[in-house]
């Protein structure tokens, strides 16, 4: 193989690794402009349990916003997660497609079920915050 060919090779590659990244940055990005849209019902949902302790506890407790700017960088910062949680399998679905074409047929079946497991994350980690979300977790928290 000459000098030309593998040149050519890499560059080829690290083409194709940035197409794979600038969609995985395409998708993400949409995402954070859609979550912003909702972000105060989001973190509506995310401060309900503890909403929910604090209420049953007969203390006189609330969040605030103690600046301007906080609940503007809060919303962003709520977005942004949101972006990443529900973009996760977009993103880990594009290395797939990246690496896949450079593996062996045994290495592919054995690294799938890595990369399969996209499809368990937002259960996984809706069940994580039913688990979790617990009015009673969040007392241990409250006594101090």
């Amino acid at each position: 193989m000459s000098e030309d060919n593998k040149e050519t090779s890499f560059v080829s590659h690290l083409t194709e690794l940035r197409k794979r990244l600038i969609h995985s940055l395409i998708f993400i990005f949409a995402i954070f402009i859609i979550g912003y849209f909702f972000a105060e019902n989001i973190y509506n949902f995310l401060v309900e349990p503890y909403a929910k302790a604090v209420r049953d506890d007969g203390l006189d407790r609330r969040l605030i916003f103690t600046a301007l700017h906080e609940t503007f960088i809060t919303y962003l910062k709520v977005a942004f997660f949101a972006a990443i949680f529900l973009g996760s399998p977009i993103v880990l679905t594009q290395i797939w497609k990246f690496i896949a074409p450079g593996l062996y047929q045994n290495e592919k079946k054995s690294s799938f079920t890595l990369f399969n497991s996209n499809s368990n994350f937002i259960s996984i980690r809706r069940y994580a915050y039913l688990l979790f979300s617990n009015a009673s977790s969040y007392k241990v928290f409250l006594i101090i």
